[in-house]
Order: C-alpha cells, then structure tokens, then sequence
C-alpha cells in the first residue's frame, strides 16, 4: 500500500479518535478505559508503520496519541476518589 495513504488514513484516525473519544467519555457513553484504547490503537499502528515504510508522520502521530493520553489518565484526585468509592 502507499505509505502517503496509509499516512492519511492514519491522520484521520487519529484526529477523529481524539475529540470523540473525550466528548463521549465526558457525555458519559463511553467508558474511561474505552477512551483510553480508542487513543492508545494510534501507537503501535503508527509504530509498526513507520519501522516498515520509515515516514516520519507515522511517529508523530504516535508522539500525538502518546500526548493524548495524558489527559485520559485519571489523576490523583479521581484515584483516591474511586478507591473511597470501592470501600
């Protein structure tokens, strides 16, 4: 396949994945752990993909999801919440 297709098709996810992930997640249709694979597929699909073609958009779009991810995570705030929660 062309990687410039390949790079676009992965853009796309990624740029869609994003926004969606956390509107749903913050409309409460999509579970914190969904969102957090929904962003996390980038990575390893844009890393596989740059190893076998070598674009450097490919590891961006990972840097991209990996930054992503930082607002997925929960905080400490929500941590001890959800464990006082569970007791």
């Amino acid at each position: 396949m062309n990687p410039t297709l390949l790079s676009s098709i992965t853009t796309l996810y990624l740029i869609a994945s994003i926004p969606l992930s956390l509107w749903l997640h913050s409309k409460g249709k999509l579970t914190k752990t969904w969102c957090i694979v929904a962003i996390a597929l980038n990575i390893p699909i844009n890393a596989a993909l740059y190893w076998a073609y070598g674009g450097k958009s490919f590891l961006y779009s990972a840097g991209i999801a990996a930054i992503a991810l930082l607002f997925c995570l929960p905080g400490k705030k929500e941590e001890v919440a959800n464990e006082q929660m569970k007791k």
